[in-house]
């Protein structure tokens, strides 16, 4: 299973604020994807992170992905599908690393 919690579209001042909590709730078995844009914590389970984490990114504006959603999610945002300008591959590189350890 894999679970995102994507926030995308964020201003400055909200991205500076989900920032280090995505940061702080990824561990080994996951990654954050950040940019100017967005903040997307992608994790293999949502187990991984605790619940009142979970709830402090909704708070600050992430949307819970799970399961086919997740997965769809995380092409669409490895292939470009996502980001401002379409195919740039600025987010892909995160999630190979994430995929290949």
């Amino acid at each position: 299973m894999v679970f995102v919690a994507a926030a995308p579209e964020l201003d400055a001042a909200r991205r500076a604020a989900i920032l280090p909590i995505a940061e702080s709730a990824v561990g080994a078995g996951g990654v954050v994807v950040g940019t100017c844009h967005r903040v997307e914590v992608i994790v293999d389970d949502a187990r991984q992170i605790d619940p009142g984490t979970q709830a402090a990114l909704v708070d600050g504006g992430a949307v819970r992905l799970e399961g086919q959603a997740a997965v769809r999610h995380v092409i669409e945002l490895a292939i470009g599908l996502e980001s401002a300008v379409v195919g740039e591959d600025q987010d892909v590189w995160p999630i190979k690393e994430w995929r290949t350890r």
